[in-house]
């Protein structure tokens, strides 16, 4: 499941080898095509770059087989209309931080 910020989801997703276990699937070949890719996505200050990089990374584990992308959820929710700044994030959980109720008009 991927994050808001696409990029640092994409970077745990093929790094970290206690929370997902994609990485000790990877061959040693692989491994370094992604590794290579991600430290060029570290690197680059251009929000477009950046995206280049992602969907090469995607194009490569997909045309290998690695991960099969099989669908995106869309969740939605119901509130009472006084519940203001309701939004939820990308693992949709409601930002309580960002709530708040409208005053009641008496």
């Amino acid at each position: 499941m991927l994050d808001h910020n696409l990029a640092l989801s994409v970077i745990e997703l093929f790094q970290s080898e206690v929370s997902c276990s994609l990485r000790t699937h990877l061959g040693t070949e692989l491994r370094e095509q992604t590794d290579w890719l991600i430290d060029r996505l570290y690197q680059e200050g251009s929000q477009v770059t950046r995206e280049g990089y992602l969907r090469r990374l995607q194009n490569l584990i997909q045309e290998e087989a690695y991960v099969f992308f099989l669908f995106q959820h869309t969740q939605r929710t119901l509130f009472h209309p006084s519940l203001k700044n309701v939004s939820l994030n990308a693992l949709g959980w409601v930002q309580f931080r960002d709530l708040w109720f409208e005053p009641v008009a008496e």
